[in-house]
């Protein structure tokens, strides 16, 4: 397990355009130093890069969480910096080279969720995708569901005989 501590970042533009993923990438670059400022003024440690992930249930009107990881158990945090524990998991990720476009995005996604054969034995959980972003580009990382019986849910069922 480990403690993540998030930030919700509102008013990004839906992405429509270059113009609007660079604007997007600003606000979301400048709501991860806010985090970090946060996080070091109350004696925490970072571990690792932090890193911007679409808000659960967000929809239509997408909220971005800039989030990152710190060493401090979840119960002796300041109100001030909510967090969460969270399994560490395993995943599949890779790294987008240059600047942040919706196709190089998408091709991304693409080739993540062609990553492990389809055997329904391991699932790239696309929806909870997170993207640390870097000074050369963009690292994106899918979890893996791995079920533990994989025969019962995400098997096709076969009737009876």
């Amino acid at each position: 397990l480990r403690t993540v501590i998030s930030k919700q970042v509102h008013g990004t533009p839906p992405g429509h355009s270059l113009q609007e993923w660079t604007e997007t990438g600003s606000v979301i670059e400048a709501a991860a130093t806010e985090l970090l400022t946060a996080v070091e003024a109350a004696g925490r440690t970072v571990l690792g890069r932090p890193w911007q992930t679409l808000a659960p249930g967000s929809g239509k009107d997408a909220v971005w969480l800039v989030e990152v990881a710190i060493d401090t158990p979840f119960g002796k945090l300041p109100d001030d910096l909510p967090g969460e524990l969270r399994d560490a998991g395993e995943e599949v990720s890779i790294f987008v080279p240059g600047r942040a476009t919706m196709a190089k995005y998408c091709t991304a996604l693409l080739r993540l969720m062609n990553a492990l054969p389809l055997d329904g034995e391991v699932i790239v959980d696309i929806g909870r995708i997170r993207q640390e972003v870097r000074r050369d580009g963009v690292l994106l990382a899918a979890p893996l569901i791995i079920p533990a019986d994989p025969e019962s849910q995400y098997r096709d069922e076969q009737p009876a005989a």
